[in-house]
């Protein structure tokens, strides 16, 4: 009797043991479930394969929890732009990007992404602006995109802080997204089209921190309302220009000029574009507005007097020269240009007034070459070279 009754006390605490066990069994589950969830979700991918070992036993003996744990996979991949799981350089992009601004315009420089799901919930929870806009850059920390998203639209509706706009500006340039981008700023500009020195300020700032590109798209759909579209059309060529891209540059630039057909800075910028092209009748065709204009550029001078030389309008050349300060007449190719002019004009043409141009004192600003040209020997070699012999 008496060892039936240890029997029973023993088949009892095996009974307990069991159930604690399977109860701390299933909690180790549930735990490791959710870490597999929050895993794939900031994709981290070691973390879920690991987790995914763990619960991997209870997921074969049960066709239930199976299917419930793959139901709960499928729909946490599912919240997720298929983009944004594939492209690993957004991903490292949006991690440790320097330009996010706080509310007071200095840079969240923080990249880490440890305590994710913790500190998530809890910035989650705070409801100040400066707190929101902390609660959006954690989220962009982490690729959740759509959620950093929503909250600036909501901080750039309610608050009037330039750095909610950059920020929002900034992830969508970073993920690649310039439609949604120029779609958002269309919307913001047409609410706040009369807050001119707001609108401009923001295009400064994107200068100031280095954002080029971004302000680029930034003044592109602004040309679009009139209120700015010289000054945005300016901008865009002059930054296609000074990179070098002629096409788009030529594309601003003659924007400019259907409105304001005498803009002085187009038109010089045009006949640079134009020589570049070796489309030297346009580039008289500009240069002429200039001329009348009396503009003064050495550059645009250079431009304008290659032209007529390579049209071989030599006499129109001449003229040119006779309108440039005498200062500038001092310049080694302008002199070339006009005693090749005189030369080709007339081969017997004296060019011995050009000598008052070559510089007499400074012997670091002479030139050799020009001042033997100008010589007596050295134009009796240019002349026979002129006339063909």
């Amino acid at each position: 009797m008496q060892d039936k009754s240890k029997r029973e006390s023993k088949w009892l605490l095996k009974k307990v043991l069991l159930a604690f066990l399977q109860k701390v069994s299933f909690c180790n589950f549930i735990r490791n479930n959710l870490r597999l969830f929050s895993a794939c979700r900031r994709k981290k991918i070691v973390i879920a394969v690991a987790s995914l070992v763990l619960i991997l036993p209870r997921l074969i003996s049960n066709f239930s929890i199976f299917l419930f744990t793959f139901i709960n996979l499928v729909h946490c991949f599912g919240t997720l732009r298929p983009n944004y799981l594939t492209n690993t350089e957004i991903v490292d992009a949006l991690e440790k990007d320097k330009l996010f601004l706080l509310k007071d315009g200095n840079f969240f420089l923080d990249d880490k992404t440890e305590n994710f799901d913790s500190n998530l919930r809890l910035y989650k929870k705070m409801t100040g602006d400066s707190e929101r806009n902390f609660y959006a850059l954690y989220c962009t920390r982490n690729s959740l995109i759509e959620d950093a998203e929503k909250e600036w639209v909501v901080l750039i509706d309610k608050y009037n802080n330039n750095n909610y706009l950059l920020n929002y500006i900034r992830l969508k340039y970073l993920v690649d997204d310039y439609e949604g981008l120029r779609k958002f700023l269309r919307d913001y500009f047409s609410k706040n089209i009369t807050n001119i020195d707001q609108l401009n300020s923001i295009s400064n700032l994107l200068k100031q921190y280095g954002r080029i590109e971004e302000n680029t798209i930034y003044i592109g759909v602004l040309s679009e309302f009139s209120t700015f579209e010289k000054k945005a059309n300016l901008e865009l060529g002059d930054y296609f220009f000074q990179t070098g891209d002629y096409t788009n540059a030529k594309i601003y630039y003659e924007k400019i000029l259907n409105s304001y057909s005498y803009d002085i800075k187009a038109l010089d910028a045009l006949v640079t574009i134009s020589v570049y092209e070796e489309n030297y009748q346009n580039a008289i065709l500009y240069g002429k507005i200039l001329r009348k204009e009396k503009y003064r550029n050495k550059d645009y001078y250079l431009n304008l007097l290659k032209s007529y030389y390579e049209l071989e309008n030599y006499s129109e050349l001449i003229s040119f020269i006779s309108e440039i300060p005498e200062a500038d007449k001092k310049d080694k190719q302008i002199l070339i240009y006009w005693r090749n002019s005189l030369l080709s004009l007339d081969p017997s043409k004296s060019t011995k007034g050009l000598k008052k141009y070559l510089p007499q004192n400074n012997q670091d600003s002479r030139d050799l070459d020009i001042e033997y040209s100008l010589s007596d020997e050295g134009m009796s070699i240019y002349k026979r070279i002129f006339k063909g012999y």
